[in-house]
């Protein structure tokens, strides 16, 4: 796999994942942070993960992104609608991408 997309959106996460499986792109999609992290084994420690902000529960996206962090992930990336994050709300290694346009996404991807 390439990268991995989770968001509890299945409209988004799924149009995003097919536009990138166009570009040649292995995705995988998890529409909850938890499915993911029960898989979390099965991804390098270097793949592009691609996290949702907002998540029904106990855990946003940046809170997942400091677990993934501390575990040795790289590819941190938080993908949100919500604009105007605290200036410390979003830490160095994680890359912040706006949601507004999925082609847009993909170029701050590299994909």
């Amino acid at each position: 796999m390439n990268l991995v997309i989770i968001d509890d959106s299945k409209i988004f996460a799924d149009s995003f994942k097919c536009l990138l499986r166009k570009r040649g792109v292995l995705v995988d999609v998890y529409y909850d942070p938890d499915a993911f992290l029960r898989d979390l084994s099965r991804c390098a420690k270097d793949t592009k993960i691609c996290i949702d902000y907002d998540f029904p529960g106990y855990m946003n996206g940046v809170e997942l992104a400091k677990r993934l962090n501390r575990l040795g992930y790289v590819g941190l990336y938080l993908l949100s609608g919500r604009e105007g994050f605290a200036k410390n709300e979003v830490p160095e290694y994680l890359t912040m991408i706006p949601k507004s346009s999925m082609s847009d996404i993909a170029e701050k991807l590299g994909i």
